[in-house]
């Protein structure tokens, strides 16, 4: 579904960067989240909150282009506390992320990028 490889300090800049405008709360589930869309070696990261919204790119390695929807606080929190080092990220078709980086491995559940204002 998608699946792509990354510096974590390119990947925490990005996701600090899309945050910065998602709602902590929303009757709209996915706009408590990031859209991560990953095509032709960028990775897009956007974040909305129906009035303001911030579009970020980062040069990644797409191994399998796609996009899903991570919840905002959890990505960032798990992302900063990662080793220093590549973070592999892949989707399942269960939407259900994982992120390997050193020796930590972390399974998230997404929500589908089509719910996606």
């Amino acid at each position: 579904m998608i699946k792509f490889t990354c510096e974590k300090a390119l990947l925490k800049n990005a996701i600090s960067t899309a945050g910065k405008v998602v709602a902590p709360k929303s009757s709209i589930p996915t706009l408590e989240g990031l859209l991560l869309q990953a095509n032709a070696e960028l990775l897009t990261v956007s974040g909305y909150n129906m009035q303001t919204g911030i579009r970020t790119k980062v040069s990644v390695n797409v191994l399998e282009p796609g996009e899903i929807v991570m919840p905002t606080r959890l990505f960032s929190d798990i992302v900063t506390r990662m080793p220093d080092d590549v973070i592999t990220f892949s989707c399942d078709e269960h939407l259900v992320a994982r992120l390997t980086c050193g020796n930590a491995d972390i399974e998230i559940p997404g929500l589908a990028a089509e719910e996606y204002p």
